[in-house]
Order: structure tokens, then C-alpha cells, then sequence
């Protein structure tokens, strides 16, 4: 299975590089940037995307052109991180999976339910100085260029029948992102019946019955169309996160400082403009989901909370680095 997912990464790479996206690679076609991303158009981070395509265009004067590809064309999150290492792609956002995969002493953590309590909790966490170490674990295993995070809702659960408290959750087919450990144990240990699955197989595999139950912010409900398969969202908040943006530390090296700098700001100001953008979107979001159907059930956090209390004393948290986890509770 690896073997042919490989074969597929360096398939698409060679086809990048070959002109079957974007052209022979001459030397005007070298001021393309390719950016990918794994949601739909007109996204919350599809309109991101297109803003930092925006900035980059205007400032460089077109000697640099931000090309995006959404809804997954160039591979899922973890065929995207092999092409920024192998020239297939310059820039990519993902959620955090990423990094839960790539440096899971670090990105175990801030995966881990109920460890990140807000949306300010977790901007003080990822612009701070405790995730120099994941920045830089990202950088040495994997090539990836960190640029900065932009703002996701919190994470609820959602269902055709409504659950309250922990207890409800037992024997639920849950869907669950591809790596991350700390969910899949989270929620084994309330009693689901977990199954990874990548975002880009969500909506069949609940149309099919293969899973009753995911969770995700409801950006991802709304644009994904969940709400013709789901009927409940139980208020769980159980995470907060973001989409993390990253460039091929190789290509990024080989640009100018004036390059560099465009690209540094190109993301600073799409964050802020994506974080404001989602801020607003929240209530859109709520309200739309209404208006198709869904149904939104306040639960017994505490209860959640309590029944997870044990989850950073599991066996997978020894391979956490060593007082990470308590650094990410103390920051205020």
C-alpha cells in the first residue's frame, strides 16, 4: 500500500515538473508558485489561498505567481508533504495532521482533546516561543518551511442522534483523521469504534454507512456538505487548532532575500485576513447548518473533560517530548 502511494507521489511529481499542470519548466515557468490545499473552492482557506496568491503577485510585480490547487488535486495531506520535499510543490496548507505525523512528540499534544482550552489558548501556543522545536522538527525531518497558522472553529462532534455525554458516545462509528493517535485513543477510550479516514473520503463513507459519526469544525460540515448526512452537532469543543501553511524549506532557500521577505509578509497578512474572515464565518456557519437541517445539542463538557482525564497518563504520551505538554498547560 505505502509502496504504491510512493510510486503515485513521485508520478504526480514528475508530471508537475513535466508540464502536465503547470507547463515545461523554462525559465519564466520557474517563477511559479504552486500552492495546495485540500478544500473546496471559494473555502474559507481557498479564499486564504487566493489572498496570499493576491499579495505575493502584487509585491513581487509578477516575477512571482502563486498557481492554487484545491480539493486535494495535488494528493492528500501526506502525498502534498512528500512533493514540497521532492520539488512538486512550493507551498501547502494542511490541518494540523501534519504535524501530529511528522513530529508527534510535539504535535501529539496539541491534538490531544481538552489540552488546548480556547482559540486564544492555541494563537499564545503556535506564535510562541514553546513550538520553536516543532518548527524546527518540521524543518529537519521533512523539509517544510513554516510560515504561519491560520485560525480553525472548534471541533464538534456530529451524528444522526444526539449525545450529551460521554456515555452516549459508546459503540458509535467515528471517523477520525488519518495519523493522529491521540484521537483514536480519546475516543476508543469513551467507546467509539474509531476508523481513520482522510477528509477527501468523509462524505461517501457516511453516506454508505461505513462510519455514523466525525468530527470537525463546522467550516469543514458546511463545505463538505454534512449536513446532508448528519443530522446532529453536539457541542463537544473538545479541540482547537488551525490550518498550518508551510513552503519547501529548499525552494524557499533558494530565494532572494527580497523573495523571502515578500513571501514572510504574503503570509502574515493572509493569516490576518483569514483569521478575521473565520471569526465571522462561525455564526454563518451555525446559522446555515440550521437553515439545512442539522440540529445543535449544548453537551455536558465537564463530563467530557472528566472522562479524558487520564488521556495524557496513557502509554503514547511517553513519547512526548519531555515537558512540552506541561509548557502548552501553563501558558495563559
Amino acid at each position: 500500500m505505502k509502496r504504491g502511494r510512493d510510486i503515485l507521489v513521485w508520478l504526480a511529481c514528475l508530471g508537475l515538473l513535466m508540464g502536465f499542470v503547470g507547463g515545461p519548466l523554462t525559465a519564466e515557468a520557474a517563477k511559479i508558485i504552486r500552492l495546495g490545499h485540500g478544500q473546496p473552492p471559494g473555502s474559507a482557506i481557498d479564499n486564504f489561498a487566493h489572498r496570499l496568491a493576491d499579495v505575493v503577485n502584487e509585491r513581487s510585480k509578477g516575477d512571482m505567481v502563486v498557481q492554487i490547487f484545491p480539493s486535494s488535486q495535488l494528493g492528500k495531506e501526506l502525498d502534498r508533504m512528500q512533493l514540497l520535499q521532492l520539488g512538486g510543490e512550493e507551498l501547502d496548507v494542511t490541518g494540523d495532521m501534519s504535524m501530529s505525523t511528522v513530529c508527534p512528540e510535539w504535535g501529539q499534544v496539541l491534538t490531544t482533546p481538552f489540552v488546548v482550552r480556547s482559540k486564544e489558548h492555541f494563537r499564545k501556543i503556535v506564535d510562541g516561543p514553546a513550538m520553536k522545536p516543532v518548527y524546527d522538527c518540521l524543518q529537519q525531518r521533512k523539509g517544510l518551511h513554516h510560515l504561519g497558522w491560520v485560525d480553525r472553529g472548534p471541533r464538534y462532534l456530529t451524528a444522526n442522534r444526539p449525545i450529551r455525554d460521554p456515555g452516549e458516545v459508546k459503540g458509535l462509528r467515528l471517523r477520525v483523521p488519518d495519523g493522529v493517535e491521540a484521537y483514536v485513543v480519546a475516543w476508543r477510550m469513551l467507546g467509539a469504534t474509531v476508523v481513520s479516514m482522510d477528509i477527501s473520503e468523509l462524505f461517501l463513507g457516511l453516506r454508505q454507512g461505513t462510519i455514523e459519526a466525525q468530527e470537525n469544525p463546522l467550516e469543514m460540515v458546511s463545505v463538505h456538505s454534512l449536513f446532508e448526512v448528519q443530522k446532529y452537532v453536539n457541542l463537544t469543543g473538545h479541540m482547537f487548532t488551525g490550518y498550518e501553511i508551510f513552503g519547501s524549506e529548499k525552494w524557499f532557500k533558494s530565494l532572494t532575500p527580497e523573495q523571502q521577505k515578500i513571501i514572510n509578509d504574503a503570509a502574515a497578512e493572509a493569516v490576518a485576513f483569514g483569521n478575521k474572515e473565520q471569526a465571522a464565518d462561525e455564526t454563518r456557519f451555525e446559522t446555515q447548518l440550521k437553515e439545512k437541517g442539522m440540529t445543535f445539542m449544548a453537551v455536558d463538557r465537564p463530563k467530557f473533560e472528566a472522562a479524558l482525564k487520564e488521556l495524557p497518563k496513557q502509554p503514547f504520551a511517553a513519547r512526548w517530548a519531555p515537558g512540552f505538554y506541561e509548557a502548552v498547560k501553563a501558558v495563559q
